[in-house]
């Protein structure tokens, strides 16, 4: 086994291929993976909740993501998606 990546299957579109239609963004746990089609070993992983993922979006430009989680600290997080880094954080 090389490489292996998993889904509960529990939650809606938690999986979006990017725009240049050379990556897919998807969700595991409190991490946001950034997997390169063409080379499964590609990943990038944005790290910034301290709870489950329960939502993520991505624009139209494929320029920014936006994730957000469950529990007391439901914040939304925008990513800089060329960067791989955390823009704003929206807290409670």
């Amino acid at each position: 086994l090389e490489h292996a990546t998993g889904y509960s299957g529990t939650l809606q579109n938690c999986v979006h291929l990017h725009p240049n239609g050379k990556e897919y963004i998807s969700i595991a746990g409190g991490c946001i993976i950034i997997s390169d089609l063409s080379d499964p070993h590609n990943q990038s992983f944005l790290r910034g909740h301290d709870d489950d993922v329960t939502c993520l979006a991505i624009s139209h430009d494929g320029k920014m993501l936006a994730s957000g989680q469950l529990g007391e600290n439901s914040d939304v997080i925008i990513w800089d998606y060329e960067q791989r880094k955390l823009k704003y954080r929206l807290s409670e």
